[in-house]
């Protein structure tokens, strides 16, 4: 994969590759069948009965055989629990199995690959540490395009075992061979053409996995091509087709290969004018005509596919401005109170002030019944302005909603959209910068309300934590316990790593000096397995970070809806700067001590300088580098 600027030249020059065709054109009818490796087949029972009964008059018996055990290979691919399992399943059916079930192991196969990579490690966090800690790192096991010779056993830089046995290998490349013999036959006229779901599934592997050396360029060009063709041949592109040719074109601009091509126009065109109409009335009711991950996936697509020519440069103009119209709302008038407040101070660097990245929004609304907070932590040289940037566009969303039991929900969906709009902005540039960020919306603080609810979405390590004062009738005293609300989204987490490398990426430490020690160089980091030197993120989801999500960067939120008793008291929403130094408890001790007066202003602004005291103790004694703190209080 070559970055998002390199890989649109590579789309236009392919130099000592046959190509069969051009990205805008067309083949003509008498296009030369391509060069094909000397297919060997696995054998399976199609290649038994064949032996059995050749010569035989009656052949439907075999056919019917082969038709009955190809759907029970689709059913063993299904049911695949490990790599032997699903290799298993292809090597027994060999060439009697159906493209549906090549489509089905190439679904399952990501999921396999980074569960194996994980288990490979340990397969829990603490052992997925101790492995990272020795130099070591985690990722798919590389996927062979072409038959070749050898087996290699392990990696030279020591890593875990990261190939395939020879059986797997010969299965995919097998595999491989059956995907361009569709495609192929499609191409000719010999067969239909493959479904929107099955080149989406293609696409979406070959891009994410990117087996080779050398990459299948021409799948993903067959993908994209009969994409298009679908799209065309319709006079009103239903919402299904055009979720799965959003992910054609993703798998096809994550290759990197593929950097010009009229589908990413006609999905975007189609995309901008459903958010143009992106509602209809059903019954009164307003409800979402398509999901924010289609326009997440155009948007992302269009981000690696910079700089843009101008065809592209119109479309992504049209996206980024049907987002803009879909993001506006009407600001409900704000309610002044006491019990919300904030603090936000920036971190130093070698003594020096440094810019803070950090951004937040609190405030209360509907006369003080509903209280709105936002918290952005910016990182990279852009990262102030996307913070800036999200925080505003998450403000909106807040102050726009109409609550219930699917505000959540509603809250990731408003993070995906700023994603998306993020991605192609036309002033942040999000290719090496991102942010993490944490939504909430508390429902029912006036005293008229029966209940109150707490609703929260997030995305990487910014935290919200809830304090909880249980007084003990006995005694009188007062006891604090404090309930985390969010869990912070890791590379090195167990679940995460093994998606992580199921979407192609590498985790493993950064890069130090020769001879330090790997354990202290730092947490678990998410890399790009082409290009190894970026973007080294120490979260598993987050905004923008353009060449993370070209690796495994995760726009979805981990939400939750939490009913709030009488003894839920204070709520703390802050970012990593807060929470590296500060323990959740030690947090909750600074704010305690403002309950009765219940001055949110006075202790955020207590639990800022607490952390700003845990950084210059962390540090060197001169000049310690110290994160930017920012701080969310709201006495409940």
């Amino acid at each position: 994969m070559t970055s998002a600027k390199q890989s649109s030249a590579s789309g236009r020059d392919v130099k000592n590759k046959p190509k069969r065709r051009r990205c805008f054109w067309q083949p003509s009818a008498d296009a030369d069948k391509r060069a094909r490796p000397e297919h060997r087949p696995l054998g399976g029972l199609e290649a038994l009965l064949e032996e059995e009964e050749d010569g035989a008059e009656d052949s439907s018996l075999t056919a019917d055989a082969v038709l009955a055990f190809s759907q029970v290979a689709d059913l063993a691919a299904e049911a695949a629990e490990n790599l032997e399992d699903l290799w298993a399943a292809l090597e027994a059916a060999g060439d009697s199995v159906s493209v549906d079930t090549v489509a089905t192991a190439l679904r399952r196969l990501p999921d396999l690959l980074g569960a194996a990579a994980a288990a490979t490690a340990g397969g829990d966090e603490a052992s997925i540490t101790a492995h990272l800690d020795k130099g070591l790192s985690i990722e798919a096991s590389p996927v062979p395009s072409e038959r070749r010779r050898g087996t290699q056993t392990s990696s030279d830089d020591g890593s875990a075992d990261a190939s395939l046995s020879s059986s797997s290998s010969e299965a995919f490349v097998w595999v491989h061979e059956r995907v361009e013999a569709e495609l192929d036959r499609a191409a000719h006229g010999t067969s239909q053409v493959p479904s929107l779901e099955w080149l989406a599934i293609v696409s979406i592997f070959y891009g994410a996995l990117r087996p080779g050396p050398p990459l299948p360029r021409h799948v993903l060009e067959d993908c994209a091509d009969f994409a298009l063709k679908k799209l065309e041949s319709q006079d009103v592109v239903s919402n299904d087709d055009l979720v799965l040719a959003g992910k054609v074109a993703l798998g096809a601009a994550l290759s990197g290969s593929l950097g010009r091509h009229k589908l990413y126009i006609k999905v975007s065109l189609l995309v901008a004018a459903r958010l143009q109409k992106r509602k209809e009335i059903s019954n009164g009711v307003s409800k979402q005509v398509f999901s924010w991950e289609t326009v997440h996936d155009i948007s992302l697509a269009l981000a690696l596919l910079r700089p843009w020519d101008s065809k592209i440069a119109k479309a992504a103009t049209k996206v980024r401005n049907a987002l803009a119209s879909a993001q506006l709302s009407t600001p409900l008038k704000a309610v002044e109170d006491v019990r919300l407040g904030a603090e936000s101070v920036a971190g130093k660097r070698l003594g020096e002030t440094k810019e803070n990245q950090d951004a937040f929004f609190c405030q209360f609304s509907d006369c003080g019944s509903i209280a709105n907070i936002v918290v952005v932590d910016g990182h990279g040289k852009q990262g102030g302005s996307l913070a800036g940037t999200a925080r505003d566009q998450l403000a909106q969303a807040l102050l726009s909603m109409h609550g219930g039991p699917g505000t959540a929900q509603e809250l990731a969906d408003a993070i995906m959209a700023s994603d998306a709009s993020l991605l192609i902005h036309e002033h942040v540039d999000a290719e090496l910068s991102g942010a993490s960020c944490l939504a909430l919306r508390v429902d029912g603080l006036r005293k008229d309300w029966l209940e109150r609810n707490i609703s929260v979405a997030h995305l990487g390590d910014c935290r919200a934590v809830l304090g909880r004062m249980r007084v003990e009738s006995n005694a009188g005293k007062a006891s604090w316990t404090a309930v985390r609300l969010t869990d912070d989204h890791r590379p090195g987490e167990a679940t995460e790593a093994a998606r992580l490398v199921a979407a192609g990426g590498c985790i493993r430490k950064a890069t130090g000096p020769p001879g330090v020690d790997p354990a202290l160089l730092g947490p678990p980091r998410l890399w790009h397995r082409q290009q190894v030197h970026v973007p080294g993120l120490a979260m598993s989801r987050g905004l923008g970070d353009t060449m993370g999500k070209a690796c495994g960067l995760s726009p979805q939120a981990t939400v939750m809806r939490l009913k709030l008793t009488t003894e839920d008291t204070v709520l703390i929403a802050g970012s990593d700067g807060i929470f590296d130094v500060l323990s959740d408890a030690e947090v909750l001790q600074c704010c305690r001590h403002f309950a009765a007066s219940r001055e949110a202003c006075k202790a955020a602004a207590a639990v800022v300088a607490a952390a700003r005291r845990g950084w210059e103790l962390k540090g060197p004694c001169d000049k310690p580098y110290i994160d930017d703190c920012t701080c969310v209080v709201l006495f409940l």
